[in-house]
């Protein structure tokens, strides 16, 4: 089924839309290029994706709740989503599906880096800009992109460049036009930032050249440098009491 909007909305999944800003696919098609042999489409809104439609519209689904959390988690997550859906899946390999799916995210994130963004949409920071040789976008992008590709034997045999490329222009000609954050929505606002600061602190780990126990072991060094009482010396814990020993237990001796 690709017409979502024909059919009635369950009343939880309009609850989750109305409360989170989340909607279902976008069926309009905003651009299609035949070389490459497929189609997109550009939301405002976080899109559920294809795959999981048939539990979310299935009020007796057991996957339903399931479904909802996958897409509720993935919204506070990442401000630009990228729902890829391949078709006419009769007569590909599981190998071929799996690889053209694969081959269109990296080249959309390739794309999305050489423009100034991250893979979710979000500003590289001034580091990330520098190591990888670009400027830092201005402002993030949120919405949905919608791609649907219509032959996979096609589609993984075209050069990896000209996928980059491609995308690099429907940044720089649509994305940015339709999907740039405007700050009207507090909603969006919120995500961008929780997506950053979630990015940044992760990067302040990779700085230091850190792993997770030597971070925070740095944590409770700075604790005690800024006079924190949690990373002080100074409120230690009484020793603990030393056990008393009881006999020893007779060791039993085999003759056998």
């Amino acid at each position: 089924m690709d017409r979502y909007d024909e059919s009635p909305m369950p009343v939880k999944v309009a609850q989750v839309c109305k409360k989170f800003g989340l909607s279902y696919p976008n069926v309009k098609r905003a651009y299609a290029d035949r070389n490459l042999a497929l189609d997109f489409s550009l939301s405002r809104k976080h899109c559920f994706h294809d795959y999981q439609m048939r539990d979310i519209q299935d009020p007796l689904s057991p996957f339903q709740d399931w479904a909802l959390d996958i897409q509720v988690a993935r919204h506070e997550r990442e401000s630009l989503w990228l729902n890829v859906l391949p078709l006419k899946l009769k007569d590909v390999s599981a190998i071929v599906q799996t690889r053209g799916a694969k081959r269109m995210k990296h080249a959309f994130a390739e794309a999305l880096r050489r423009k100034g963004y991250d893979r979710r949409g979000v500003p590289l920071s001034e580091k990330e800009a520098k190591q990888a040789g670009v400027i830092p976008a201005s402002k993030a992008l949120f919405g949905t992109v919608r791609v649907r590709i219509h032959d996979l034997k096609k589609f993984c045999a075209l050069p990896y460049a000209d996928i980059v490329a491609f995308w690099e222009r429907q940044v720089e000609e649509r994305l940015r036009g339709e999907l740039e954050l405007r700050g009207t929505s507090r909603n969006e606002a919120n995500v961008v930032r929780r997506t950053a600061n979630r990015a940044g602190g992760e990067l302040s780990g990779r700085e230091h050249g850190e792993g997770k126990g030597q971070r925070l072991d740095r944590r409770v060094e700075e604790g005690r440098n800024a006079g924190n009482s949690r990373g002080s010396e100074t409120t230690l814990r009484p020793p603990r009491l030393e056990q008393p020993k009881g006999p020893s237990r007779r060791k039993s001796i085999s003759f056998i």
